[in-house]
């Protein structure tokens, strides 16, 4: 007979949903799940008392991505949906993180683990090729994705971009994005949503930004993780980054190479953008609405801006044109 043990709420890494963290008991066998609810505001902002409205539908979102990831990626990979309640946005699911180390604590002990780059590269490329121009909406609340659309510019990435480009040029760049042929998208592929597992096993969590759009956002802000350890200056960083980047990116094209669909034009658009979102991100994670990640070191802090407002604006030098080599943008 089953019991539960604990009850206590995942403050840590969560910001939009309430998690909680439920240890059950069965046969002197202790095992742990996980429910998610979503709400009608974003927990973070509301802790920051600006808080942001935010239609708590985009939990069916989540539901269906995660249910079609444990398809594509395994279900040692995303979480496993034991039931789910439409009426009140709530789900139970299974711990996948057990025995795993969170990607964001790795990185801050400069290890970047360039054995998963492969991995996630095909993952994250098998996902966007296998729901290239999707028919309807693949499960996602049209409300919460025109409010997403809106929020990537106004409240996310596009935030931190405005404080270095004109308005007018970086909402073209997102009204551009929102015309070209969608993919169903992870929307929030940062450090603190992957585990290491072993070797080339990663486990990954929190899809409640999943809506359709550009796919070069997710491999964009994935990759600009690999890209600012790449800058840092450290021999061993620079090497693993840069052998991340190579292997990930390439894994990731390989799964478009399967999708009859993409003309070679797309796919040439595709990898520019790729570039730009990698701007984006840098710049967003220096001088955005999050805060920056790198004060501590201004240094290198003002190299990552650098490179982002030269990608962005397809600037041209020693760093950029390396760098598209590394992610087979040429």
């Amino acid at each position: 007979m089953n019991s539960i043990r604990t009850i206590k709420e995942v403050a840590e890494y969560s910001n939009n949903n309430y998690l909680f963290e439920i240890t059950v008991s069965r046969s002197g066998i202790q095992k742990r799940y996980f429910l998610k609810q979503s709400q009608q505001y974003n927990k973070r902002s509301a802790q920051l008392r600006k808080p942001i409205t935010i239609p708590p539908a985009r939990i069916l979102g989540e539901i269906h991505l995660i249910n079609r990831l444990e398809q594509l990626w395994g279900r040692t990979t995303v979480p496993h949906i034991f039931f789910y309640d439409t009426k009140n946005f709530v789900f139970l699911m299974s711990d996948i993180k057990a025995k795993g180390k969170y990607l964001i604590d790795e990185f801050a002990k400069h290890r970047v683990h360039p054995e998963i780059g492969k991995t996630l590269g095909r993952y994250l490329g098998r996902l966007h090729a296998t729901s290239y121009r999707p028919h309807g909406t693949c499960g996602i609340n049209p409300d919460y994705q025109r409010f997403m659309l809106r929020f990537f510019y106004n409240k996310h990435w596009g935030y931190g971009a405005r404080k270095f480009f004109p308005s007018r040029m970086v909402g073209s760049f997102y009204r551009e994005v929102n015309k070209v042929p969608a993919t169903i998208i992870w929307g929030d592929p940062v450090y603190r949503n992957i585990f290491i597992r072993g070797k080339e096993r990663i486990g990954c969590i929190d899809f409640d930004h999943a809506v359709l759009y550009d796919p070069m956002h997710d491999l964009g802000v994935l990759t600009a993780h690999w890209v600012w350890m790449w800058i840092k200056g450290n021999t061993k960083l620079k090497y693993d980054s840069e052998k991340f980047l190579t292997s990930c990116t390439a894994s990731y094209w390989r799964q478009w190479n399967k999708q009859p669909k993409l003309t070679a034009k797309e796919q040439t658009a595709m990898r520019e953008r790729l570039l730009q979102w990698i701007g984006i991100y840098l710049l967003s994670r220096t001088d955005g609405r999050s805060g920056s990640y790198f004060k501590p070191w201004p240094a290198w802090e003002k190299r990552i801006r650098q490179l982002g407002i030269q990608l962005f604006k397809g600037g041209e030098n020693t760093l950029t044109a390396r760098l598209k080599k590394l992610l087979s943008v040429v």
